[in-house]
């Protein structure tokens, strides 16, 4: 079972849910960083719009410069031995201020990450916009989400993951490691088109030219998203039939997700609204669930 981690508004304490809220005429920020096992196998690091830092890095740097908030760390005990449970690292910005907030997940372990962000504006309500995301990553290899909010009431909340095909491809072998996607034969595959891809964006041919290769690159993401449904029905191509096709639900939402952003941000403008359908993400419901499915990034 690979490891998984969320950030969320809602605070589970020896069985009790705790919900906070912003102070009188102050925006509030909440980020819950959390793992199935006792020890949890990452660091947070957030970073608001004036640059202030709060958390802890691979290196042990500590960092508390964001005033009214901070990084706290939480477990939960099972009531009936005691014995030790998953640990959470909890951040808290009670004066939250306009702006990109940055958060930087760096896991030491392969590991599936569930990431819920949400905020509450100065007159003490929720901001639309609250978003969920499934997220493999390797070890070593940070992962940064902003939060772009204004906290005056009527405002929404957009986040945005960072992206590259670098990423992606790693993101696809974390996937495999952690027994989420076939064998190693559909593994190469997936990844030989992202290669492709990255490519496609460092040539400099006479054809590439006038959009850098991002042509090139989107139709490889567009196999790659195809393929991977394609694997997750089951569904074998004419010359695999020895190929174990297997991708989890949650390998599926994590690499569709990113390749879907990706597109986004490396396609022409005049192609975008072709796959409107395919990068619109509903916002999640307090209760964890999504409405309408998929993930929320943008």
């Amino acid at each position: 079972m690979p490891h998984k981690l969320f950030l969320s508004l809602v605070l589970f304490t020896s069985g009790v849910v705790t919900c906070y809220a912003s102070r009188p005429g102050k925006g509030y920020l909440h980020a819950r960083l959390a793992t199935d096992s006792s020890e949890i196998p990452a660091t947070l690091l957030a970073i608001d719009p004036l640059g202030r830092r709060s958390g802890r890095t691979l290196d042990r740097q500590l960092f508390r410069e964001i005033p009214e908030g901070g990084m706290s760390r939480e477990s939960i005990d099972d009531d009936e031995d005691g014995t030790p449970g998953p640990e959470s690292l909890i951040f808290d910005s009670f004066e939250a201020v306009d702006g990109a907030h940055k958060f930087i997940v760096t896991p030491t372990t392969a590991a599936f990450f569930y990431l819920n962000i949400s905020a509450v504006d100065t007159s003490g309500n929720d901001i639309p916009g609250e978003v969920e995301l499934d997220v493999f990553m390797e070890p070593r290899t940070p992962r940064e989400f902003t939060a772009t909010l204004n906290f005056s009431p009527g405002s929404t909340m957009t986040v945005v993951r960072s992206i590259t095909f670098a990423i992606l491809r790693a993101s696809l072998h974390s996937a495999f490691t952690l027994g989420q996607l076939g064998d190693a034969k559909l593994a190469a595959k997936l990844d030989k088109i992202l290669a492709e891809g990255e490519r496609a964006l460092s040539r400099k041919s006479a054809k590439d030219k006038h959009d850098g290769g991002k042509e090139a690159a989107v139709e490889k993401l567009r196999e790659f998203i195809k393929k991977l449904e394609k694997a997750a029905k089951g569904e074998k191509d004419d010359d695999d039939e020895d190929e174990k096709r297997f991708v989890s639900v949650q390998a599926l939402a994590s690499l569709r997700g990113d390749a879907l952003t990706l597109n986004a941000q490396l396609k022409p403008h005049h192609h975008r609204d072709d796959d409107k359908k395919h990068d619109h993400i509903a916002p999640a419901k307090k209760d964890g669930t999504r409405r309408g499915g998929g993930e929320n990034d943008r």
